[in-house]
């Protein structure tokens, strides 16, 4: 299920970058007049945007080069277990240039270092707990809703700082083949209540590709679900684990995630 307290802290970092129609802006504003948590991440994003800007100057591209073409050592292939008992916003604007948004990550990544320990604190309010479930379940619920990507990421260095943020390892998209083709990323629980989720479509037919941590890992039940007719596939990378959950009889996505690896040849995780 759904963190309120994240998708606060979402809104409001889209808000600051300017990824917000003036429609949408003013509607987040009338909606924190009348919700004291929207409107204390609004007022936490602006302390950190103003302590950023007081303290660096926008520095140059500092983000890990995007690698050409897979590496060998780096897709283990994706395991197969028979399954065992059963536990378990896109937005138009116009895109920024390149050096902005790679500005705007590190940035981030500086803010987390900073007030991410303020952002974890305990608050008051109920908290809204994280429930295991099959992937398969996870995956059914998303088509029923209509399959639709909390946002749509079509910029590299992007895409890797939602992963390097959330899951503390940097991950790459190789470039998919014609019959596969990325949605965008959603926040569909999964492993934990902090879980990325990839959509995309193959061969016009729904996948997605859940990540976390893998010390979040209570390894949902993987291989073929006789209920709902579809496979789910895992594999480990970088202290990160990966799960595909499609339609299809294999993983068409998992070969194409890679951790971004930096010039030391380590792979770069927090």
């Amino acid at each position: 299920m759904s963190n309120p307290r994240q998708q606060h802290d979402d809104l409001a970092t889209r808000l600051s970058d300017g990824l917000l129609s003036p429609e949408e802006q003013a509607q987040i504003t009338r909606r924190a007049e009348q919700d004291a948590d929207l409107s204390q991440a609004l007022k936490r994003d602006a302390q950190v945007d103003a302590a950023l800007r007081r303290a660096f100057a926008p520095p140059p591209p500092v983000f890990p080069a995007l690698d050409d073409g897979p590496r060998a050592d780096a897709a283990p292939t994706a395991e197969r277990v028979s399954p065992g008992t059963l536990r378990q916003e896109p937005i138009d604007d116009p895109p920024r240039s390149r050096g902005r948004l790679i500005w705007y990550a590190t940035a981030a990544t500086l803010a987390w270092a900073l007030f991410g320990w303020q952002w974890l604190s305990p608050r008051g309010g109920p908290e809204v707990a994280f429930v295991e479930r099959p992937l398969s379940e996870v995956y059914e619920t998303s088509v029923r809703e209509g399959f639709q990507p909390y946002w749509i990421c079509d910029d590299p260095a992007v895409f890797a700082e939602t992963f390097r943020r959330r899951q503390g390892v940097p991950l790459k998209l190789e470039e998919l083949p014609e019959d596969r083709v990325m949605a965008g990323l959603s926040y569909l629980g999964g492993l934990s209540d902090s879980s990325t989720s990839m959509l995309a479509h193959v061969d016009g037919r729904p996948v997605i590709v859940v990540v976390d941590r893998l010390e979040k890992d209570w390894r949902p039940p993987v291989g073929h679900d006789e209920q709902t007719d579809l496979n789910v596939f895992r594999v480990e990378r970088s202290g990160l684990v990966l799960y595909e959950v499609t339609p299809l009889d294999e993983p068409m996505l998992l070969p194409y995630f890679q951790p971004l690896t930096p010039a030391n040849g380590k792979a770069d995780a927090e």
